[in-house]
């Protein structure tokens, strides 16, 4: 769900003025780190976020993903166990 980032490919768009980026946005519950998406920022300044999904969505139109992505949903209410409920 994440673009993938070192700080090597952070540090450039971060101090260019000219450019945009985002993050990993994670949040503390408890003792455990939640993924809530990704932080969208402009300049230095945070802009708001994308949930899961979207952050999927961004990473694949950004082209860090490639060609290549898969998608899970589910398509009838029925048991979570049941392969029949979701499409690939």
């Amino acid at each position: 769900m994440f673009p993938e980032m070192t700080l090597e490919t952070l540090l450039p768009p971060m101090l260019d003025p000219g450019q945009d980026f985002a993050l990993p946005y994670l949040s503390k519950e408890e003792e455990d780190v939640i993924a809530r998406g990704i932080a969208l920022f402009h300049g230095q300044r945070f802009t708001g976020s994308l949930d899961t999904e979207q952050g999927a969505l961004y990473v694949l139109m950004t082209g860090k993903w490639k060609k290549t992505a898969r998608f899970v949903e589910r398509i009838h209410s029925g048991p979570v166990g049941d392969a029949q409920n979701f499409i690939t």
